[in-house]
């Protein structure tokens, strides 16, 4: 699958950081989750850890990404 473009009109810029961003966010759910499973942590707090850091990832990136109001 190839990759979806970031918005039809977007920067070059914000498509770069929305990116590395999410790559960095799996990174360290990824991490975690892996952590979390080798300290025999069970499954349904792994799943509720994964949710929330996800959530945390999304209002990053949207912060990160948004535009200034002009006025």
């Amino acid at each position: 699958m190839g990759r979806m473009p970031c918005s039809a009109g977007g920067s070059g810029e914000r498509c770069h950081v929305i990116w590395n961003l999410r790559r960095g966010i799996r990174s360290v759910i990824a991490g975690l989750i892996y952590g979390a499973h080798l300290l025999h942590v069970p499954a349904h707090w792994i799943a509720v850890g994964a949710i929330v850091l996800l959530g945390l990832g999304i209002l990053s990136a949207v912060k990160a990404t948004r535009q200034r109001d002009p006025s």
